[in-house]
């Protein structure tokens, strides 16, 4: 089965959403360990 191209842009695109996903949730993490020191 071939892909289709929108198909392939598509898997991209949720590839490049859950690493932003995976960011955001790593800064967040970040913030509470600060807040946790400042305490």
């Amino acid at each position: 089965k071939t892909e289709k191209p929108e198909d392939k842009e598509f898997r991209r695109q949720k590839d490049k959403d859950q690493e932003t996903e995976r960011q955001r949730l790593r800064d967040r993490k970040t913030v509470t360990e600060k807040q946790k020191d400042s305490d």
